[in-house]
């Protein structure tokens, strides 16, 4: 029998095969990166309408709009969503801690109070990890899975973090934006202590609670679906944070804090806890800044002064896009070029523009 020659592979031919699958896996690996962002998004876009499910639920059960917050201090729009989130077991738990305790000097004060004393000093470290673990509020294409919290006592600003904040439309001045109207009244959306005396300037969809003979925990919610008098197809309810890249998870008060806990506001203009419920939109003459409000990823938010909006405003993780919330339940991606005209039509409840993206 005659032996057969055998024929391999020579050198060359094998470095050109890898070359081959080399050029492959670089030509694909972008497209399977933008299938797993465009699953992401998805995902993202999803949680935001989960939570406009959870507000129209809300205002049938309660025959009302959810309110920006309880008081300074107090419960955000975020811990009264609970319940129509599927945590009803989180708000059962803000329920039981969040009472009259020994170091309030006005124990009548202290209710549903979610200040540092309560992170810190009435919750578990497993009930912490709870309050971090809301799914809903979590954007994957900026955050994986797990529990979501910060502890920053030098700041004392501790608690659960998210990536989305209610729209915020308010009027420096009962009659014009005065630009020399600054620090007094830039505060008073987030400053719950005379609800009656700033509610008029409040002109986002959602504003502050109102309560029962002043008690706090006899609170009903302010609005229903007709002070949004522009259509709920044209109002902004929720958008994504603008958190610039290298500032997830960062809440110490040495600059500007962009992930700060949600679950409370403070009525104070230099707190971070002013903007991690929600984010200002106002127009150019009263934020100094004719700058876009939905910024990009890798945007830096503009400079500080002479209106917190240019830090603290809305912007995704995506690239170019940033998803809203609107009134009718619809999630839309709003350009990172978007006029602050355009956003200010639409953060506005009851303004008669038509301005659309």
């Amino acid at each position: 029998m005659k032996n057969q020659k055998i024929r391999g592979f020579t050198l060359v031919e094998l470095l050109v095969v890898i070359a081959i699958i080399g050029i492959l896996i670089a030509l694909l690996l972008p497209a399977v990166q933008a299938a797993r962002e465009a699953a992401r998004r998805m995902q993202c876009t999803n949680h935001l309408k989960q939570i406009g499910l959870a507000v129209h639920n809300f205002h049938s059960a309660r025959n009302g709009l959810p309110p920006a917050a309880l008081g300074t201090e107090r419960w955000s729009f975020w811990v009264v969503l609970y319940p129509y989130l599927e945590q009803q077991a989180l708000y059962d738990i803000a329920t039981t801690t969040c009472v009259p305790a020994p170091y309030y000097a006005v124990p009548e004060d202290a209710w549903l109070k979610m200040n540092v004393e309560w992170w810190r000093d009435g919750l578990t470290d497993e009930q912490r990890k709870g309050f971090g673990s809301v799914s809903s509020y979590i954007c994957p294409t900026r955050r994986g899975g797990g529990s979501h919290t910060v502890n920053a006592p030098a700041y004392n600003l501790p608690g659960p973090v998210g990536d989305y904040a209610i729209v915020i439309r308010y009027q420096y001045s009962a009659t014009s934006e005065d630009v020399g109207s600054t620090d007094q009244n830039w505060k008073r959306w987030s400053e719950y202590f005379s609800p009656s005396h700033n509610l008029s300037r409040q002109l986002g969809p959602f504003r502050v609670c109102k309560r029962v003979a002043n008690v706090h925990r006899n609170w009903v919610p302010q609005d229903n679906f007709s002070w949004i008098g522009d259509g709920t197809s044209n109002q902004f309810l929720v958008g994504e944070k603008h958190i610039p890249a290298g500032n997830v998870g960062i809440c110490d008060g040495s600059g500007p804090s962009w992930d700060c806990p949600y679950n409370y506001v403070s009525g104070d203009e230099n707190s971070a806890r002013t903007f991690s419920n929600g984010r200002p939109i106002f127009p150019a003459s009263v934020a100094g800044s004719p700058e876009p409000i939905t910024r990009s990823p890798n945007a830096f938010a503009g400079v500080e002064f002479p209106r917190r909006d240019n830090l603290y405003s809305f912007g995704s993780a995506h690239a170019s896009v940033c998803n809203f919330l609107l009134g009718d339940g619809s999630v839309m991606g709003v350009s990172a070029t978007t006029s602050r005209d355009v956003m200010v039509a639409m953060s506005d409840c009851n303004d008669g523009s038509s301005l659309h993206p």
